[in-house]
Order: structure tokens, then C-alpha cells, then sequence
């Protein structure tokens, strides 16, 4: 299997050789990943209160608002699984910067259509406006910010895991795991980390699978019943422990009640699940959904 970057960006021809193919069914995978953080998108920052919400509509409210991170991790599970074989010795700094320049180009845009239309009022002292003029800073594309650092690390990154092997690489992944996403997952606890921890441990996570592929995970039933239990959890999580509650009264006080978060166990179950179901899926090179897989970064920004 070539080497390519195939995460959130299309790939780029390198200098001296010819692009790599792009494989469709890693391309289909970043299709309904972009499709899955619109659909948070649209439930959380949008009209969906969920106790406004009637009771058969709730369900699917809690879902759609898991799949954004879950998304975020599949995309990152993408670069890691193609960027963890390079050999470069420093940042690709003409990546970072297209992709840089992409995101500024995009918020000044946005923002000039807002106040143009009225809609943001550009004359007020208003920071959650003007905050789209240092979209790399203040938050307004965490996940492109968060991705660039990701990329500057890389280089580095690719020379711990060649050279660690794979015992000392399935137990930092382990650690990792068990530290920012299982206790969390059960436990009210803060590291004071960000997102850039977790990109870093499924970095590290899809640099195993692709080294070190274990057997179980390339069974289909294996991708199936994360994707499903994912989503259960989603779903039911929340009301379990509500109704916990009557019997530990103490238990909302240290139980995470949404999963939705991207580092949570769920999130990384479905993320996880997408990526090897996907992975193993076989697809013929399809120019159609490569031509509109190119495109999932121009549509979240």
C-alpha cells in the first residue's frame, strides 16, 4: 500500500514522483466523516434544544451530536495511518502553509459576507467578531490550528515510533488510552490538555495499525460492533445514569454525562470503527468520490 497523506486534505504531488493514487474507499470514509460533523454541527449550534425536543426525537438528537467528534477522530486516524511511514526529517512547511492560508482565506470570506449582509455588525467592539480576523489563534478553526501543530510534530513523531518497536508502542498507546480517554470517559477529571493530546495518541494508534496490523481488527464484526455500540452509548448513555442516580445520589457528580467529546470512549470507538470498516472495504478507484473527497476541507471551513 502506497504512503500518502489522506487525511482531512487531498493529496499532494511531491516533487520528482508522481502522486500516489488515492484509494476510494479511504475517500468514502472522508465523505461521511464530513458529513457527520455537519450533522453535530447542525444539533448542537443549532435550534435542537434536547428537552424542547418531543421524547421519540431525542434519541436521534443525541446521536447526530456524537458524530462530530467521532468524525474529527476519524480524520486524524486518516493522517496518522498514511503520514506514520515518512521519512522526512523536518515539517512539509508548504503544506502547513496552504493550509494555513486556506483557513484565513475562508474566515475573512465568511466575515465579509456577514457584515456586508448586516448580519455581524463589523463597527462594534465586538470580539466574536473580530476574532474571525486571527482564525488560527483565537479558536475559530480549533481543529486547523490543532492540525498544523500536529504536522509541525509529525517528523518527529514518525522517528520515536521507528525506532520504539512494537512492545514499547502498543503500551504507550495503551497508556495513553487509558490516561485522556478511558478515566475521563468514566471520571470528571482535567489534565488542563487540548485537542492537540488527543491527535497525537491516535496518531500514535493508527501508526500501530498500520505497522503492527493486529488480526481481530481486520474482522469486519470487529468494525461493526464498535460503529453499533458506539452509537448505543450515544444514545443511552446519559438516561442510564439519570436513573443511576436514584440509588447513588453522588454519581452525577463524577460521571461524564456527554460523550460527545473527542476524546471520550465512544467517540473513539465510532471513529475507530468507521476508519477499519472502511479500511477494509473493498472499493474500485471511483473519480467521482475522489473529486468530491477533495473537497471536505474547503466545506469545514
Amino acid at each position: 500500500m502506497q504512503s500518502t497523506d489522506q487525511g482531512l486534505l487531498p493529496t499532494e504531488k511531491r516533487i520528482g514522483a508522481k502522486p500516489a493514487p488515492r484509494q476510494s474507499n479511504f475517500e468514502l470514509l472522508r465523505i461521511l466523516l464530513m458529513l457527520m460533523i455537519i450533522a453535530h454541527h447542525i444539533t448542537v449550534h443549532g435550534e435542537f434544544q434536547l428537552e424542547t425536543l418531543p421524547l421519540l426525537n431525542r434519541p436521534l438528537r443525541l446521536l447526530l451530536s456524537g458524530w462530530g467528534k467521532a468524525g474529527v477522530d476519524g480524520f486524524i486516524l486518516l493522517a496518522g495511518y498514511f503520514m506514520c511511514t515518512s521519512k522526512a526529517a523536518k515539517p512539509d512547511g508548504k503544506k502547513i502553509a496552504k493550509i494555513a492560508l486556506q483557513a484565513i482565506f475562508y474566515s475573512y470570506t465568511i466575515i465579509a459576507v456577514l457584515g456586508f449582509t448586516g448580519i455581524a455588525n463589523l463597527s462594534e467592539s465586538n470580539w466574536k467578531v473580530w476574532q474571525f480576523f486571527l482564525p488560527l489563534t483565537q479558536g475559530v478553526n480549533w481543529f486547523v490550528t490543532a492540525y498544523i501543530i500536529l504536522l509541525l510534530v509529525a517528523p518527529f513523531l514518525n522517528i520515536l515510533i521507528r525506532n520504539m518497536g512494537q512492545k514499547a508502542h502498543l503500551r504507550l498507546v495503551l497508556i495513553l488510552f487509558f490516561v485522556f480517554s478511558l478515566l475521563p470517559s468514566l471520571m470528571r477529571v482535567s489534565y488542563g490538555s487540548d485537542f492537540l493530546t488527543g491527535f497525537t495518541w491516535l496518531y500514535l494508534l493508527a501508526a500501530y495499525i498500520r505497522l503492527y496490523p493486529p488480526p481481530l481488527l481486520e474482522k469486519r464484526w470487529v468494525a461493526v460492533s464498535l460503529i453499533v455500540s458506539a452509537c448505543l452509548i450515544y444514545v443511552f448513555y446519559r438516561k442510564a445514569i439519570e436513573l443511576l442516580a436514584f440509588v447513588v445520589p453522588h454519581i452525577l457528580k463524577i460521571a461524564i454525562t456527554d460523550h460527545g467529546a473527542a476524546l471520550s470512549v465512544p467517540s473513539i470507538m465510532l471513529g475507530l470503527g468507521l476508519f477499519l470498516f472502511f479500511k477494509n472495504l473493498s472499493v474500485k478507484p471511483n473519480r467521482a468520490i475522489n473529486l468530491i473527497a477533495s473537497t471536505t476541507f474547503g466545506i469545514y471551513l
